[in-house]
C-alpha cells in the first residue's frame, strides 16, 4: 500500500511477455494493475498476461492498459504497430471500482484502456462501482471483447470512443445497468468511432426505474453512432461510419436498439431481438426464456423458440466461440444473445483445430 500518483497502480507492467496471474490488488487509491507500451514495443512481441487476479475496491479503475500513436505509420498500422504491445487480460474480477470518487469520466471503472490494438479482453466479471464497466479511449483499432460479465456498473457495459476501428464486442452480458447522472446509460455503445461490431451479447436492464440525468430513468440496451465524427484524432474525420449490430438479444430496456438516422442505412443491422424495447425489429415475448436470470444464467432454456432465431451472416465466422468459449457450430442454427444453442447430446465431444474447423465426432 501507500500513497499512489494519479494514474498510477499498485502492480505496473512495461516489459515484454509478462505474466500477472493470481493476484489479490485491494484498496488501492487509484489503479489496481496497470500495462504500459511505448515505443520500444510493438505487435511482434510476446503478449503481456493479465490473468486471474481479483480487484477489489480499487480507486478509480481496476485494470489499466496504454499504448501509443506517437509511431504509427500507413504502413505499419496493420503490421508491427510501433507503440503498440500485445496484451491478454482475462478472467480477471474487478469488484467496487471508482470508491475514491473520481470524476467518472475522467478516470473511473473496472478496466479503461487507452490507444491499443491486437488486445483481448475475454471472460473478466466486472461488478459494481461508480464507473463504467470498460473503456476504450481513444484511438483503438483490432481488439477483441469476448464473454465478459457486466453487472451492476454505472454509465455503460462496454463503451468505444474516438477510435477507427475494428472492435468486435461479442458474448458479453450486461445485467442491471445503473443510470446515473450522465445522458446514458446503455449496456453496449460507441461514440466517435468506426467499424464496431456488437455480435451476440446478451443485455438485461431488468426494467431498471432508478432516476438519471433530466428526469430519465432506466438502463437501455446498445447504441450506435453517437458523437461527432471528428475527434481531432490522427485519423481525422470518420465521415464513413459503419457499424455491424448481428444476433443481440436486449430484454429489460426500454430502448433495445438507437442508431443515428444519418448512419443507419451503413450499419449492419439483423437478428437482433427484445422483448418491448425500441428499435430492433424482431420482438419476442420472453417469460422463461434463460434457464434462470436471477442466479444470472442466461442461457436460453431449452425449447426456447430463440434458439434459432439470429440472422446468419458473413461476419458469423468471428464469433465462433459461446460466452463460456464453447464452439458454435454452424448447423446448431444461429442463437441471438451471448449463447448458443446446445445440441442434445448427454456428451459430446468438440474440437477446434488450428485452422478454424469446428469438429464434432
Amino acid at each position: 500500500d501507500g500513497a499512489q500518483f494519479q494514474q498510477r497502480a499498485q502492480v505496473r507492467v512495461t516489459g515484454r511477455g509478462c505474466v500477472v496471474e493470481g493476484c489479490l490488488a485491494r484498496d488501492s487509491e487509484v489503479r489496481g494493475i496497470t500495462v504500459e507500451f511505448d515505443g520500444r514495443h510493438d505487435q511482434t512481441e510476446p503478449p503481456t498476461m493479465i490473468r486471474g487476479n481479483w480487484i477489489v475496491n480499487p480507486g478509480d479503475v481496476g485494470i489499466g492498459c496504454a499504448g501509443t500513436s506517437e509511431f504509427l505509420t500507413p504502413e505499419n498500422l496493420d503490421g508491427a504497430a510501433p507503440g503498440r504491445g500485445r496484451a491478454v487480460i482475462e478472467r480477471n474480477v474487478v469488484v467496487n471500482a471508482n470508491w475514491a470518487g473520481f470524476d467518472p469520466f475522467w478516470e473511473s471503472g473496472g478496466m479503461k484502456l487507452l490507444m491499443t490494438t491486437g488486445c483481448v479482453v475475454r471472460h473478466n466479471t466486472i461488478v459494481g462501482g461508480s464507473g463504467p464497466g470498460l473503456w476504450f479511449d481513444w484511438e483503438h483499432f483490432n481488439d477483441r471483447v469476448e464473454g465478459n460479465l457486466f453487472r451492476d456498473g454505472w454509465a455503460f457495459g462496454v463503451g468505444v470512443e474516438a477510435s477507427p476501428g475494428p472492435l468486435l464486442l461479442a458474448n458479453n452480458l450486461a445485467v442491471d445497468l445503473r443510470p446515473g447522472a450522465v445522458w446514458f446509460r446503455f449496456g453496449l455503445l460507441e461514440w466517435s468511432s468506426d467499424r464496431v461490431y456488437f455480435m451476440h451479447n446478451t443485455i438485461d436492464g431488468r426494467w431498471n426505474t432508478l432516476p438519471a440525468w433530466q428526469e430519465l430513468d432506466g438502463a437501455d440496451g446498445i447504441y450506435v453512432g453517437e458523437g461527432p465524427d471528428d475527434r481531432q484524432t490522427r485519423w481525422g474525420a470518420l465521415t464513413a461510419r459503419a457499424h455491424a449490430v448481428l444476433n443481440n438479444l436486449v430484454v429489460g430496456c426500454d430502448t433495445a436498439l438507437q442508431t443515428r438516422p444519418e448512419t443507419r442505412t451503413a450499419d449492419t443491422v439483423a437478428g437482433n431481438v427484445t422483448d418491448r424495447g425500441r428499435g430492433m425489429a424482431a420482438r419476442a415475448e420472453l417469460p422463461g426464456a434463460f434457464r434462470a436470470a436471477a442466479r444470472l444464467d442466461y442461457r436460453l432454456a431449452p425449447g426456447c423458440t430463440l434458439l434459432a432465431a439470429g440472422a446468419d451472416h458473413e461476419l458469423e465466422r468471428l464469433v465462433p466461440h459461446d460466452f463460456n468459449g464453447l464452439l458454435r457450430f454452424p448447423a446448431d442454427g444461429v442463437t441471438p444473445g451471448a449463447f448458443r444453442a446446445e445440441p442434445p447430446a448427454t456428451v459430446t465431444l468438440e474440437a477446434e483445430l488450428e485452422d478454424g474447423t469446428l469438429l464434432r465426432p
